[in-house]
Order: C-alpha cells, then structure tokens, then sequence
C-alpha cells in the first residue's frame, strides 16, 4: 500500500530542526530539479533568472542548429532537435512561470518558423508532429495559463503559426483538429 504525506506528517512536522535539516538534504541531494526551483525562487536574484532565460534560448538555437547540421534524414534531426530544445524547456519548467515559458516557446517556435518550415507538409511527418505538440503547447499556456494582457503579446503571432501549419499540413489529423485561431 502506498503512503502520502498524511501518513508521515505528524512525525516529520515534529522532528528535531536538526534531524529535518538532514532529511531534507538527503531528499534534495535525489531531486535536482527541485534543487533548482528552491535556488531560483529563494536564493537567486531577479537578473539570474534572465540570464537562465537568455541562456536557455541560445541552447535552444544551438540545439536545432547542431541537429540540422547532422547527416542522414534532415526532418528526422530536426525533430529530434524539438524534442531535444522542448525537454530542455521542462527541466526548468518549475523554475520558470508561464509567461517566461511561453516566451521560450515562441523562440523555438520563430526558429521553426522562420528556418525551417519549408519542411513542413513532407512526408516526413516526424517535424510536422514535434512542430504541433510544441504549438499546442504554447497555446494551452497562452489560452489557459498566462493573464489575458500578456495573451496580446503572443496571439497574433501563434495565429500565423497556427495558419501556417494548416495550410502545409492539414492532411494530418494531429494538424487538422487544431483551432483555427485562437481568441480569448
């Protein structure tokens, strides 16, 4: 039978300060990305999380730029390359509040745009699949997440996305059953 934090947490909440401090470093020494959310919401400053954000784009850039560059099938690298950048997204996605998420998204999502969607609508469907999982996405953070002032931000541009897509690959159910637009 498996036990929840009601099972334990009268002892724990009862346990010498000293005998907590070492649980707990036990516990966060198996857990790195809890790690990083304490430091980034505890320890770090404002600008840190900036540079994580910068950073993080520019790993983003390289990624797809380093899987493009790759031999053998282009489309299948580049969606490797999605998957890659998108894992990378939410190894910091307890650190990081929607918006600044989004904002993530729609970088990798201008790259795509921008470079590589010539290679949609292939027959190679592996991009176009990684393409509208990281679209959908994005828009389930815009339309369900973030406030609607900062909506404004990003609607015009994923509604581009969103036609761009359907007129390359409508074909594809997982494009297909898409909004049109999205409109808040």
């Amino acid at each position: 039978m498996k036990k929840t934090i009601e099972d334990i947490k009268d002892v724990v909440l009862n346990m010498p300060a000293k005998e907590k401090n070492k649980l707990l470093l036990q516990l966060l020494r198996k857990s790195p990305e809890t790690i990083q959310k304490i430091y980034y919401q505890k320890v770090s400053e404002e600008d840190e999380v900036k540079t994580l954000i910068e950073n993080l784009k520019e790993e983003i850039t390289d990624l797809l730029s380093w899987e493009y560059s790759k031999g053998g099938n282009e489309y299948k690298n580049m969606a490797k390359g999605i998957a890659k950048a998108s894992k990378e997204i939410g190894r910091y996605k307890s650190v990081l509040n929607p918006e600044q998420e989004t904002e993530i998204n729609m970088h990798l999502l201008d790259i795509i745009f921008t470079d590589l969607s010539v290679n949609l609508g292939t027959c190679w469907t592996v991009f176009d699949h990684k393409v509208t999982q990281t679209l959908s996405k994005t828009i389930n953070l815009v339309t369900k997440k973030i406030h609607e002032d900062y909506r404004v931000e990003f609607e015009g541009q994923l509604n581009t996305y969103l036609k761009r897509l359907k007129a390359a690959s409508s074909h594809l159910d997982y494009v297909y059953i898409l909004p049109d637009r999205i409109e808040y």
